[in-house]
């Protein structure tokens, strides 16, 4: 087999074209799964009775099933759910509104929201309780404990972590080939399968993801150190 140099030139470049919908997944799904992941983390920092133990089971089911069965579970099982909860209500939803972006989005914020909470759950236990008792004894809601004291602190010290869990979520948003969506690896499929050059095409694609990882490490590392000069780190210490 002779590695076709020009090909694997010209598929880098046609793949970077489908950069901004792998990182529209990507980004959308972290920000989104940031948010339900705290909530979960609170809950369970905070011991509610009931929800806890949901939570538990939630952030178990997702960190022992795959993100493919996560995924067929969203994108083909939800639509029909939807639909016969509305139908109880009266009303006539077409499931084919639900675009397959947005399954997708849904599917790796629930993935993405499992394993986030865990990492902000040890944020928590990390950063103690004695700012949170300062707070309450000057007339902080838990709102405004949490608002202005707890979580500004946890998302300094989950930096490290949070930059891995979007690694993670880039490399989870190559699966929405699967459902139909042609972001960075399934427009290297299409390009291999016309001219049966799949090892260039995915050599291609894989210089991209590197890049894209190298350049969340870097910016991520570039938070941390803007953040130091700031004082933030020694708040949280």
């Amino acid at each position: 087999m002779v590695f076709d140099v020009q090909f694997c030139i010209d598929a880098f470049w046609a793949l970077w074209k489908a950069v901004p919908l792998t990182l529209y997944l990507t980004v959308l799904s972290f920000g989104l799964g940031l948010l339900g992941g705290l909530l979960l983390a609170i809950i369970r920092y905070k011991n509610i009775r009931g929800l806890n133990q949901l939570v538990k089971f939630y952030v178990s089911f997702v960190r022992g099933t795959p993100v493919m069965l996560q995924l067929y579970m969203i994108y083909y099982i939800l639509p029909y759910l939807i639909k016969l909860v509305l139908a109880l209500f009266g009303y006539d939803f077409d499931i084919s509104r639900l675009s397959p972006k947005l399954l997708v989005i849904i599917a790796l914020s629930f993935n993405m929201a499992g394993f986030l909470a865990e990492t902000i759950r040890g944020g928590l236990n990390a950063l103690g309780r004695a700012e949170i008792e300062a707070g309450y004894s000057i007339g902080m809601t838990s709102f405004m404990v949490y608002r202005r004291i707890v979580i500004p602190q946890v998302f300094v010290l989950c930096i490290p972590n949070f930059s891995q869990n979007l690694i993670t979520i880039l490399h989870a948003s190559s699966l929405a080939y699967f459902v139909t969506l042609l972001e960075v690896t399934g427009t290297a499929k299409i390009l291999a399968h016309n001219n049966w050059n799949y090892f260039e095409a995915f050599v291609a694609s894989g210089i991209i993801y590197w890049i894209l990882t190298v350049a969340i490490e870097l910016l991520t590392n570039i938070i941390e150190r803007v953040l130091s000069k700031n004082g933030y780190h020694n708040k949280v210490q």
